[in-house]
């Protein structure tokens, strides 16, 4: 029987490693390399009853040998009309089958539509949690915050909130009931908010979930902000999915060699490389997974970019046909 070493090609290596070079390693280097241009309507008002924005979405996962990928793409709309806040999202053909689709929403039901024609395909209900947390995301939730609002709605649903004035930082804790709704694969173990009380915005979400085989899942968001005009707008966010798996996977020799690293890859030289080539014990591995193959924990790094901002600008035509059945 043949054995399969675990080792690369040569040439795989090489073109492993340049990939890596061109490729974006940080998500600071992703919002540097995709400046974001805000054109703010009205900056007399620094009030934000509108926000619309182009959206890249990359991924990134800390077990592969690559950089981010863009892996999603579509035009996003949020407006608040009546006290009542509507979002739109147009995908991208690309990312969608080859097909224009939109998702129109008020909050209570969402729908999906041919983005040519305006059918409706379907109506979904909107899933609502058993209480109304809506003054977290203070309207279009795209700016500043108010976070006195946010104070005293908290105290007055009791939930745990911390204001440290030495640090500057409001955290919130929400209860778990609130997210624990039935679903048995599923239990939500905490929801932690965090707020900049300078700058009067959010500086983190994180929540910890576990799920029925022991699975633990912490995910953690970061809202990334630009100062236009002297007002703080959203640009987009960095999420980091951290799951650490239970169980390891059967099956792996102890003795199973384990690569944390491109470095850990033993580099054959040439006369290795054709003896192992002519004699057929060699294979080429494009999609190296690094660390413990028995372990499928890992952590996926999310980063969102918006692009081409439109303050207060969107037109209440993007909702009309989700106000119209409504009526």
């Amino acid at each position: 029987m043949k054995k399969t070493l675990p080792v690369l090609s040569l040439a795989a290596l090489i073109l492993t490693s340049c990939a890596n070079k061109e490729a974006y390693q940080t998500p600071s280097k992703l919002f540097a390399s995709n400046p974001v241009t805000v054109n703010w309507s009205n900056t007399n008002s620094n009030k934000i009853t509108s926000y619309q924005a182009n959206v890249s979405i990359y991924s990134k996962n800390s077990r592969k040998d690559q950089g981010f990928i863009k892996t999603q793409s579509y035009r996003m709309a949020v407006k608040t009309i009546d006290g009542v806040t509507y979002s739109r999202i147009d995908m991208n053909e690309a990312f969608a089958d080859g097909k224009f689709r939109s998702v129109i929403s008020n909050g209570n039901e969402s729908m999906i539509i041919d983005s040519k024609t305006n059918e409706i395909q379907a109506r979904i209900a909107v899933p609502k949690e058993s209480m109304d947390l809506s003054f977290i995301g203070n309207e279009t939730g795209f700016g500043r915050m108010n976070l006195n609002q946010i104070r005293k709605e908290s105290q007055r649903l009791a939930f745990d909130i911390t204001d440290d004035e030495a640090s500057s930082e409001l955290m919130l804790s929400l209860p778990s009931s609130l997210f624990n709704n039935g679903d048995n694969l599923v239990k939500r173990i905490s929801t932690v908010v965090k707020f900049d009380t300078v700058n009067e915005t959010m500086t983190e979400m994180e929540t910890k979930d576990i799920q029925s085989d022991g699975t633990s899942v912490t995910t953690t968001v970061t809202p990334v902000y630009n100062e236009h005009n002297g007002e703080l707008i959203k640009v987009g966010s960095v999420t980091v999915i951290d799951t650490k798996v239970a169980d390891k996977v059967d099956g792996f020799d102890s003795d199973y060699p384990v690569y944390n690293s491109a470095e850990d890859i033993p580099v054959l030289s040439d006369e290795d490389f054709e003896k192992l080539k002519e004699s057929g014990n060699i294979s080429v591995n494009n999609n190296v997974v690094f660390g413990d193959p028995s372990d499928l924990s890992n952590s996926v790094t999310v980063v969102e970019i918006y692009e081409d901002v439109k303050v207060n600008q969107t037109e209440d035509e993007n909702f009309r046909l989700i106000m119209e059945v409504v009526r």
